[in-house]
This record gives C-alpha cells, structure tokens and sequence, in this order.
C-alpha cells in the first residue's frame, strides 16, 4: 500500500526455515524482505529483532554476546540457553542487552520501551554487550541500510536452542553455514555452441545450477 501519515512505505515479507536432519535440529533461520515502495531512496533503516527471553525462568536469566558470531546468547546458570545470530551485515551489528527492570544503567522496558528507545537500541551499534542475573531481553540487528526506490533489501537471523554455550556455538554455525548455502547459486554451462555470425541469436548453451533456492529461472 502506499505511504501515507508517518508510515515508511517499507513492505515486510518474512520467511521461516528449518531443517530436521543432524546438526540443524536446533535452529531456524527468520528472513525479512524489505521492499521500498515510494519513490524515494529509504536510507537510515535499522532492521532488528527484540526477544524477552525467558530461559527456564522470567526473572534469572543472563546475557551475553558472542563478538565471533555476532550472536547475543541468554541462559539460566546451569539450565538451558536460547540465542539469536545475525546472518546479514555482520559488519554492521547493533546490539543491546537489557536488564527489563532498568538495573545497571539499562533501558526499562517495564515504563513502555518507547519508540526512541528502541530506536536507540537498535542503530547504536555494540552499546550494551551483557546484562547481569535478571529479567532481561535483548535486541539485535544491523543497519544503517539504504533501499533504493522500488527496490528491496533483507536481513535474516538464526534462533538458536541448546543446552551449554558450546551446543549453542555449534548450532549457530551450521546455520550460518546452511543460510551462505542458501544465498549462494553455482552456475556451469555446458555444450556451448557459438552464434554463426554477429549479432546472430542462434546460439545455445546448457546450464546447471546448485544451491541457492529452487525453482530456477534464466
């Protein structure tokens, strides 16, 4: 629909992958395409996910992130864990972990997380890395990203479950490793028989493709 009011005029379609085979049981990947349906650049989007984890329990969970896998991981010590990746601009993730109760400096989300807050939490890059034994929830995400008039762009995430920090490592990098998999196309041509003469259209060629995501076109 267009934009109209304070609307962006950003159409969001979200698709969700999982898999059932070993190694990928643990983990799905949520990707969102952001379509840009004005007539205008959008510059300054900051795509994020804002999870209130509660890992066995609401209020004794904690927070870390993961620097290596730009991965934000909350756990209850010694019970189970839940994570979040980023899979897209890696080189430019923001990230916030919040105490929800506003302990230690943090942002409370207990008055209403205003609008201009998760603004600030999410486009401030790496501000708040951890959050201390609590009700706690983070957001993650990347940005600044610019869509061009009628175009799109994406950012997709893993959400990760496990039981120790190792088996959520793990699982986080498979699915980086199935998601490059996915955005990846290899392309072989094959019998390639030349046009008879310039500016001819008779020439052919067989093509095969592999990974990436089905049906392909030409």
């Amino acid at each position: 629909a267009p934009a109209a009011g304070n609307q962006l005029g950003v159409e969001v379609a979200g698709t969700a992958l999982a898999w059932t085979d070993t190694g990928h049981e643990n983990y799905f990947i949520q990707e969102y395409t952001m379509s840009n349906t004005t007539a205008f650049d959008l510059m300054n989007i900051y795509p994020a996910l804002h999870a209130d984890w509660d890992v066995d329990s609401w209020n004794a969970n904690i927070v870390y992130y993961d620097a290596e896998r730009h991965m934000g991981v909350a756990y209850f010590p010694g019970g189970n864990y839940a994570a979040i990746r980023l899979l897209t601009d890696t080189n430019s993730t923001n990230f916030y972990a919040l105490n929800n109760d506003g302990a230690d400096g943090s942002m409370s989300t207990y008055d209403g997380f205003s609008q201009a807050e998760q603004f600030t939490a999410a486009s401030g890059g790496l501000q708040r890395i951890s959050a201390a034994t609590g009700d706690i929830s983070v957001v993650i995400g990347s940005g600044p990203l610019t869509i061009p008039s009628n175009d799109s762009s994406f950012v997709a995430f893993a959400i990760i479950v496990g039981t120790d920090s190792a088996s959520v490592a793990a699982s986080a990098d498979s699915a980086a490793a199935k998601y490059n998999d996915r955005r990846r196309i290899e392309m072989n041509f094959t019998a390639i028989e030349n046009t008879l003469c310039n500016s001819s259209c008779n020439g052919s060629a067989s093509v095969s493709s592999s990974f990436g995501v089905e049906p392909y076109s030409y």
